[in-house]
């Protein structure tokens, strides 16, 4: 598949993991050993490197760069201190167009 005709509008090498509930967007590339979770929202455009993990609900704009072993969207454990009380969730991570998430870096949600 990976851009045939027919096949799939983006192109995922060997080794990467993208949910069902995952949407991807035209021309983008995944990376060997990437993964990427459930309801994710991936731009028109983007490159996800290597082994790179981008977590649940996790939005990306057009043209994203995710460089190679990025994590995005962990989620955070709150502090017993924090002024966010549970049950309430922080919200996703949204990265905007033309973004550039360094090698190795780890951005998390909320």
């Amino acid at each position: 598949m990976n851009g045939r005709p027919g096949g799939r509008p983006y192109k995922a090498a060997d080794g990467a993991f993208i949910h069902s509930t995952t949407r991807v967007g035209r021309g983008s590339r995944i990376g060997h050993g990437a993964w990427i979770g459930p309801r994710a929202r991936l731009g028109p455009g983007c490159v996800v490197g290597i082994y790179a993990v981008i977590h649940e609900g996790t939005r990306l704009g057009a043209g994203c760069v995710v460089g190679d072993h990025a994590v995005l969207g962990k989620t955070v454990q709150l502090a017993a201190t924090s002024t966010v009380k549970p049950p309430r969730r922080l919200p996703g991570l949204v990265l905007g167009a033309a973004c550039s998430v360094g090698a190795g870096a780890v951005v998390c949600a909320g």
